[in-house]
């Protein structure tokens, strides 16, 4: 496999476009504890959809409403020990890894980035799940993987063809992996999301909402057109092969206070180079995305590390104001240290074996010559998880 090198850096020429969104976040990494920003004005209250939210809080194992169209199954034994498995699951999750990443992001992130607008997380397939552990408060969330969109699930209908268990259980396993392992197995996923159970990533996007407490207000399919637009679909069809790029899903969603609108966009895409030069309504929306947002990249497949990755890499660069990754993400060398003040977390020692050609010697060095901080969940790959937190300097500032 092709990997790139130090002399494939971007051009100065991309510098332009992220130094506009600096003002987002604070100018120095800092605790954010002691930070004292202003609540918005206040605004009319988000009104959810009630059948839309019980979907979701049905198929994660939380009660819908009482006298809802689903209230019925969810008094059924089956539904009740899926429930049991789930919260069990869920909770031991939250006491192991949730609140220690909660507060380390609370800690470590710079001032700013929890009332950032967007957060970009490339490669991410459906894990909302992991970036809201780290970003809770963002309004625009943005998802891309090669999974087809897909629908909202239809438990009645869909539990109907193939026996409750059995459609709870897809769901159950799906969830326990991504718990365990905190990343999703492409492989799996080509032929998971492909069933009568779980059709694309709507399914789970909307689970991981309803478990991080949100309501779902409206759930809008779409295809990408020219300028990078987004042309909203009656419905969600089935696509075949290839048809799936361009096409995505947009979920509004709020919080139980009814005060915010967020929404979460997911696309699907083959965003390698050759992919976004027959795809130009994708290519497009890409240079949309908001500059000075914050990227989160992990269990990335060093993807970005290619050549043939540089349109991705390349808007990532440009585009944030602040980065969160693993070794996984962006090559160590892409980060020109005149424009980046990097923190380093954790241990990096090696990638796992399928990886293996992608150990960085740079890094590793930089892992053992400076200062690095603990990281005290773990995260990706490997058991003994990095993360690399980098913020982009602004105009004339140097590091202290």
């Amino acid at each position: 496999m092709l990997t790139c090198c130090g002399a494939c850096r971007p051009k100065s020429g991309l510098k332009e476009a992220a130094e506009a969104g600096l003002r987002g976040v604070e100018s120095v990494f800092g605790s954010k504890a002691d930070s004292g920003s202003e609540e918005p004005a206040s605004q009319p209250e988000v009104q959810p959809d009630r059948d839309l939210t019980d979907v979701a809080r049905f198929i994660a194992g939380m009660a819908p409403s009482e006298g809802g169209r689903l209230d019925s199954l969810a008094h059924t034994d089956t539904w009740k020990r899926y429930a049991a498995h789930a919260d069990s699951a869920w909770t031991r999750h939250r006491r192991e890894q949730a609140d220690s990443i909660r507060q380390w992001a609370r800690n470590e992130l710079p001032q700013g980035t929890d009332t950032i607008a967007t957060v970009f997380y490339p490669f991410s397939g459906p894990d909302y799940f992991n970036v809201n552990l780290y970003f809770p408060n963002a309004r625009n969330y943005i998802l891309f993987g090669m999974e087809a969109p897909g629908r909202v699930p239809e438990p009645r209908t869909d539990a109907r063809q193939v026996g409750l268990s059995q459609y709870l259980a897809a769901y159950g396993q799906e969830v326990s992996g991504i718990l365990r392992l905190s990343f999703f197995q492409t492989k799996l996923m080509a032929t998971r999301y492909e069933t009568q159970e779980m059709y694309g990533v709507t399914p789970l996007l909307l689970l991981f909402l309803a478990r991080a407490d949100k309501e779902i207000v409206r759930v809008r399919p779409f295809a990408f057109t020219d300028g990078g637009r987004k042309h909203y679909l009656d419905s969600a069809p089935r696509y075949r092969g290839d048809e799936k790029y361009g096409k995505g899903v947009e979920i509004e969603f709020t919080d139980r206070d009814h005060r915010t609108l967020r929404t979460l966009t997911y696309f699907s895409a083959n965003i390698a180079d050759g992919g976004l030069s027959v795809n130009k309504p994708t290519r497009d929306f890409l240079t949309t995305i908001d500059s000075g947002c914050v990227t989160y990249v992990k269990s990335a497949t060093y993807l970005m590390h290619k050549a043939y990755f540089s349109t991705i890499r390349n808007t990532v660069l440009s585009k944030a104001s602040v980065i969160l990754q693993d070794d996984s993400g962006i090559k160590f060398s892409f980060f020109d240290p005149s424009r980046w003040d990097i923190r380093l977390y954790g241990m990096y020692d090696h990638p796992i074996a399928l990886f293996g050609n992608h150990f960085e010697p740079d890094l590793y060095a930089a892992y053992r010559r400076g200062a690095v901080r603990p990281l005290p969940f773990r995260r990706g790959y490997n058991s003994q998880s990095n993360q690399l937190l980098a913020r982009r300097l602004r105009p004339g500032e140097t590091k202290n």
